[in-house]
């Protein structure tokens, strides 16, 4: 790491002798640690017909990005996909089963 001088002025400036941190040391590192166990098990999850609502209410109310430039999956999932499952997810779905 080296130390770098910061322009002289006003009072957010770092001092002479106080080195910048890159931007490498800015970002901590991410560590995975897989469990042993792997094994699938049963998950259940309760929601209110409230919670249910606002969110049908935020997936229709999802502010879509302008249609991909290409025909295939080079710049991600299609929009014609995601907007199809999130009709999919707000009006089909079963949110109770």
């Amino acid at each position: 790491m080296s130390e770098t001088t910061p322009p002289s002025g006003g009072a957010d400036t770092l001092a002479p002798t106080q080195p910048q941190p890159t931007r490498q040391e800015a970002r901590p590192k991410e560590t995975f640690i897989l469990a042993e166990d792997t094994a699938i098990r049963p998950f259940s999850f309760r929601a209110t017909d409230e919670q249910l609502a606002d969110l049908k209410r935020r997936i229709e109310a999802t502010r879509w990005p302008e249609r991909e430039l290409v025909d295939d999956g080079t710049q991600g999932v299609q929009l014609a996909l995601m907007q199809n499952l999130a009709n999919y997810w707000a009006n089909e779905y079963d949110w109770r089963r």
